[in-house]
Parts: C-alpha cells; sequence; structure tokens
C-alpha cells in the first residue's frame, strides 16, 4: 500500500533530516510494516491551506493508495492568536478559508478538480486568497489543480488532539472543538458533491455526536463508490487520553502539541487501525 502522509509537524518529526526520508514519528514507524510504501510529506507549522499548495506542488500528479491527513491544530493556534491580538475579522476569515482549503483538498483528492464552473467549490478554489498567520491575505493558491485523479484513495483524516499542557492550552479548546465539527461537515459535503455526479442513494448526515468512530460515508452509486474508496474521520483524542491516564501527561506529550516517542507510538497504532477497515 502506498501511503502519502500530510500535515504539520505531528507528521513531520524532522523527516528532511533524517536518511530515510521519513522522520522519527508515527510515519516511520508505520513505513517499517510490511506491504507499506511511505511518504512524509508534513511541514512543521502547516495549516490547511499549506497542506492543500503542498498537495497540488509536489504530489497531485502521483498515485497513492491512501492519504493520511493529520492537521488542524495549527489552524486552532492561528486562529486563538488573531483573536488575543483583538484580530477577530481576521481570525473569521482565517477560519472560512481554512476549512475552504480542507473541501478543496478532499475534492481533488477525489478527482473533482475538473468540476464544473459552476461548483462553489470551483469558484471559491479560483477565488480563494490565503491568508498568512498574521491574517494578511496573499494570492498563495495560484497554482493550477491537477488533472483529475484516475483513481481516488481512501482518504483518513486524523482527528487534531490537544492536552492541557501548559493549563493556557483549556482556552483553545473551544476553537478546536469547533474545526473538528467543521471538519466532519467537509467530509459530509464531500459525500454530497460526489453523489450528486451521478445517481446515488440519499446522503446521511455523520455522527458528529459521536465522533469517537470511524465516521465512514455511505455506499452511493457514484464512481467513486465503485472503487470502494471513501474518507474516514478517525478519532484520535480519547485513545490519546486514555494512554494518559494510564502513563501520565509527561509519557505522552512534550508540550500539550507534540507527541513523545510512546505517543507517536500510540497514534501509529490509530492509523494501522483504520487501515485495516478498509
Amino acid at each position: 500500500m502506498n501511503i502519502l502522509f500530510l500535515g504539520g509537524s505531528t507528521t513531520d518529526c524532522d523527516h528532511c533530516f533524517t536518511p530515510d526520508n521519513l522522520g522519527t514519528g508515527y510515519v516511520k514507524k508505520l513505513s517499517l510494516l510490511p506491504g507499506i510504501t511511505a511518504t512524509n510529506g508534513g511541514t512543521d507549522g502547516f495549516t490547511f491551506p499549506d497542506v492543500l499548495r503542498k498537495w497540488r506542488m509536489m504530489y497531485a500528479q502521483n498515485t497513492y493508495d491512501c492519504v493520511v491527513i493529520t492537521c488542524g491544530i495549527n489552524d486552532v493556534g492561528v486562529i486563538a492568536d488573531l483573536e488575543e491580538a483583538g484580530r477577530h475579522e481576521a481570525a473569521c476569515a482565517f477560519l472560512a478559508d481554512s476549512m475552504t482549503a480542507l473541501r478543496t483538498l478532499l475534492h481533488e483528492l477525489g478527482g473533482m478538480s475538473d468540476m464544473q464552473e459552476s461548483s462553489p467549490y470551483r469558484q471559491r478554489q479560483n477565488e480563494i486568497a490565503l491568508p498568512s498567520a498574521n491574517g494578511t491575505a496573499q494570492n498563495r493558491n495560484n497554482i493550477a489543480p491537477p488533472a483529475v485523479f484516475p483513481n481516488m484513495p481512501e482518504i483518513l483524516l486524523l482527528e487534531p488532539f490537544l492536552f492541557p499542557i501548559p493549563q493556557a492550552r483549556i482556552l483553545w479548546l473551544p476553537i478546536l472543538q469547533d474545526i473538528r465539527k467543521r471538519i466532519q461537515e467537509a467530509i459530509a459535503s464531500f459525500h454530497v458533491a460526489h453523489s450528486s455526479i451521478s445517481i446515488s442513494k440519499p446522503a446521511s448526515n455523520l455522527d458528529t455526536e459521536n465522533p469517537g468512530k470511524h465516521s465512514v460515508l455511505p455506499e452511493t452509486k457514484s464512481a467513486y463508490a465503485k472503487n470502494k474508496r471513501c474518507v474516514r474521520y478517525v478519532s484520535t483524542q480519547a485513545a490519546l487520553d486514555a494512554l494518559v491516564s494510564e502513563l501520565g501527561y509527561s509519557a505522552v506529550t512534550t508540550d500539550g502539541i507534540h507527541l513523545t516517542d510512546k505517543g507517536h507510538e500510540y497514534l501509529a497504532k490509530l492509523v494501522i487501525d483504520a487501515l485495516g477497515r478498509i
């Protein structure tokens, strides 16, 4: 199985400084499993708009069996910083563009980059000016979208996680909960858009009340469903919290955001479990 890993520092783990370009975290651990070929596309500090741009620049012309996306916590940090600075409008703009970038990424992974021009995703993709971390708009999305993906990969979206270390991280929790909800809404939107391009069963809502479940999109008669490909939302917070209860915070996280080696080992197990459902 050829797997591309996208995201921020949890994925990155200094992969540019290791001989195999895989880093020292969960991506490396998964790469050691038989039958898995891993590509580490993570970059420290990346948000969803950054991930979309890197996908287009470096990976969109390749074919993968699975794409694992571990992102969202840096988006939370940007929004929290903007709110703390009293820049509420900039924070709202960044949140909107961040989620637009995620939706665009999912649709491009799903082979819908050639959608009709009337599509709101295509229109937003053409018009968006993605903001920088300080909320200043930049034309960072001017890279042409790739051709239609020949075979849609399985997509795993890992739930962004956070620990109250230091306690000030607690102030991030409302933003994090909002982004988690919006991620699941993006998955639901992905399903609706795909099922609408052919005869399909009615779309059903994801179980946002029970994010601990692997949220699997219902089968449809659309082209992507014929290949049994879908998007899965993989819960991480509850499992990592259970590990903290057993071993303590210091054994799982270094600063409330980044994982220890033990934490990466456990995250790898969660991904393995999700891959086993494919």
